[in-house]
């Protein structure tokens, strides 16, 4: 059974290890291979502390998802944005992206937030789509990446 909480500081390590894989397994042709080395390197828990981990990873909206004691999904971001929103392959298509979108749109709201922004990777273009963003632009590069930025009022 999936669980959803807010991320703990404890979670630094495991998350940066998901966001590592599934970024390898999607995302790793949208970029320049320099910039994907440059985002490896970045959140690597073995070049990087727990604490600097935290300072490069933590956000003040944060959930994960989890299978049992294992995280498989998290999404994070601030009042107005979504920054990060991973889930492993193999759990894509069971509803657990949505429901962590859930969790983060709720709280930007909580927190009187009127409307929310993402960078969304071209795979992700869809599946924010479908939780009711629309393109502000043209697809663009931000640091080496293919994204289409997007936005979303919140009602």
């Amino acid at each position: 059974m999936i669980r959803y909480r807010k991320f703990r500081d404890t979670d630094v390590r495991d998350v940066a290890l998901l966001m590592t894989r599934v970024y390898k397994e999607f995302n790793s042709d949208e970029a320049t291979p320099e910039k994907i080395q440059e985002f490896y390197d970045y959140i690597d828990p073995r070049k990087n502390s727990d604490k600097e981990l935290l300072k490069k990873i933590k956000r003040p909206i944060f959930f994960v998802a989890l299978d049992d004691k294992k995280i498989i999904g998290i999404i994070s971001g601030t009042l107005d944005r979504t920054t990060s929103l991973f889930v492993e392959g193999k759990y894509h298509k069971q509803g657990i992206g949505k429901r962590l979108f859930e969790f983060f749109q709720n709280e930007a709201m909580k927190k009187g937030s009127k409307s929310i922004k993402v960078r969304a990777s071209l795979l992700a273009t869809s599946f924010y789509q479908k939780m009711g963003f629309k393109k502000t632009t043209g697809r663009r590069t931000f640091r080496g990446m293919a994204i289409h930025p997007m936005g979303k009022t919140l009602k």
